[in-house]
């Protein structure tokens, strides 16, 4: 895939960024982080999973790579980095030099895999790389959860601010 897919194309992930962006940066208004998401596409995903027998250890990565159409400066603080870690998993930002968020990572609790990362998935890499995937998900006896049930079961453990330099 070379080119990006617009992250509003990708609903109910885009819900749940939204989603943790407000709880990863509660200074920032809702609708701030809305109107920032608006200018993004996702430019790619992380390919850790090798084969159908990979040993995930309980943590399955959902991670991408954004970029932002805008040229303007962006409302998250630049060259940052935000984690925080959850009951569901532990999610990382990454910002640019202009503020903008350019890798989501993510790392799921095998209980709490959303099934609408797969759509992400199936876009950005081939049938056979895709069937890959969900043979190693099923031999993990990874759990397929809706955006509902992530909003309704998320739990803050902890948030840490790491300035990149």
């Amino acid at each position: 895939m070379k080119q990006g897919i617009k992250i509003i194309n990708f609903k109910e992930m885009y819900e749940f960024l939204v989603f943790l962006l407000v709880k990863a940066y509660p200074e920032i208004h809702k609708d701030k982080i809305i109107d920032e998401l608006n200018d993004y596409t996702i430019i790619g995903i992380c390919n850790c999973i090798s084969n159908e027998n990979d040993y995930l250890y309980d943590n399955i990565c959902g991670s991408f790579y954004l970029k932002s159409l805008s040229d303007k400066k962006g409302v998250f603080e630049s060259d940052d980095c935000v984690l925080f870690n959850s009951n569901i998993g532990l999610f990382i930002f990454h910002t640019n030099e202009k503020g903008h968020l350019k890798e989501c990572e993510f790392f799921y609790r095998a209980e709490y895999y959303p099934v609408f990362f797969l759509d992400i998935v199936k876009k950005f890499t081939s049938k056979s790389y895709f069937e890959i995937i969900l043979k190693c998900l099923g031999y993990n006896n990874v759990k397929y959860r809706n955006l509902d049930y992530l909003k309704n079961e998320f739990r803050i453990s902890d948030i840490d601010v790491i300035d990149v330099e």
